[in-house]
């Protein structure tokens, strides 16, 4: 036998009782160890079994389908809002969404600004100037064309003004907020 081996075996039967106490020990801490790991495997399998039931019992692969199911549903949904949002765009870029008013009198015998200029703009600034002229023995009705935010004939100082006004809110209204 090895003579390292033999004064080992030597020791321990001459410390036998120390060997023992060392070992019990290392037994109890494994023993310790191993409760823990046992615990927390427990802890991990309810917490996947928790997971894999799902909801109302389905399987974590049946919720996972049904859960991309509906994705692909909001996918095609929200595609479609897209295409009529766009539609919706188209359609109302031709509206009127910007007005200029002027009222003011146009004679100074008819008093109360009942004369007024009128301006209404689409969003590209294209639409009409409507001028009513009001005096007490007759009214006047005038629509001028307005393209891009300008007329192609001359306008007044009123008719200036309600397409200033109504220019104006479109610059707003362009303005991030």
């Amino acid at each position: 036998m090895n003579p390292i081996l033999e004064q080992l075996a030597a020791w321990a039967q001459a410390n036998l009782g120390l060997v023992v106490a060392l070992t019990a020990g290392w037994a109890l801490v494994l023993t310790v160890v191993a409760g823990r790991q046992a615990v927390a495997l427990r802890r991990a399998r309810a917490h996947y079994a928790g997971l894999a039931a799902g909801v109302d019992g389905e399987n974590l692969e049946g919720l996972l389908d049904s859960h991309l199911r509906r994705l692909q549903q909001a996918r095609g949904e929200l595609d479609g809002l897209r295409a009529e949002l766009h539609s919706l765009r188209a359609q109302t870029g031709r509206c009127v969404q910007h007005v200029g008013l002027v009222r003011y009198d146009a004679f100074e015998t008819v008093g109360g600004q009942v004369s007024f200029t009128l301006a209404l703009l689409d969003e590209h600034g294209d639409g009409v100037l409507i001028t009513s002229i009001f005096a007490r023995e007759s009214s006047a009705l005038y629509g001028k064309p307005i393209r891009g935010g300008q007329a192609a004939v001359p306008l007044t100082d009123e008719e200036r003004e309600a397409l200033r006004q109504a220019l104006g809110s479109a610059a707003r209204a362009s303005r991030p907020r």
